[in-house]
């Protein structure tokens, strides 16, 4: 998708492979600490193990830094994408290409609400689609059309009604998915 802006070359290209260095590392991150939490069973036995230094260790990987990380690049990708597609023309403006970018947004949107709500992340996730979507609105009104500014339109909107949904309905501050509906 970057790369059909026609402008992922150079400090784009290497902001790109910086970000996306990020990502892979809080992911890595993420999935390697959980499987050394998994190792124990549920119950009594994972409990004991969160109680040592290495437990409290492997829980700040996985859930404090690796979140983090991974949020941190996603929301630096969103602002790249947005970079790139600024003063771009849409390539052939069709409804088809508008439908798809909406329908993407909208899937992204609830997909960033829920990691960033589930990793306690949600401080960067509000702030960071308040000022997408004020970027992308105002791309939008000045008459831009280019899908990736449609779908970060429709992505952030979508994103921060979850909060506003979710805050309304479990309160303040944002409670984990998984607490609320027993993951």
């Amino acid at each position: 998708m970057l790369d059909g802006t026609g402008r992922l070359r150079g400090l784009a290209l290497l902001t790109f492979l910086v970000i996306a260095a990020v990502w892979i590392e809080g992911q890595g991150i993420h999935l390697a600490a959980n499987a050394i939490g998994d190792v124990y069973p549920a119950g009594a036995e994972r409990d004991a193990f969160y109680a040592t230094p290495g437990g409290d260790l492997d829980h700040w990987l996985d859930e404090v830094l690796s979140h983090w990380l991974w949020h941190i690049a996603w929301v630096a990708l969103s602002f790249l994408m947005l970079a790139l597609a600024t003063g771009q023309p849409a390539s052939g403006d069709r409804s088809e290409s508008r439908a798809v970018s909406t329908l993407a947004g909208a899937i992204s949107g609830v997909v960033f609400f829920f990691v960033t709500t589930e990793g306690e992340t949600w401080p960067l996730g509000i702030v960071a689609s308040l000022v997408l979507l004020a970027w992308a609105t105002s791309e939008r009104l000045r008459g831009s059309r280019h899908p990736i500014v449609v779908f970060m339109v429709v992505s952030v909107a979508v994103t921060l009604l979850g909060y506003a949904i979710w805050a309304v309905r479990f309160g303040w501050p944002l409670a984990e998915p998984c607490s609320v509906i027993g993951c």
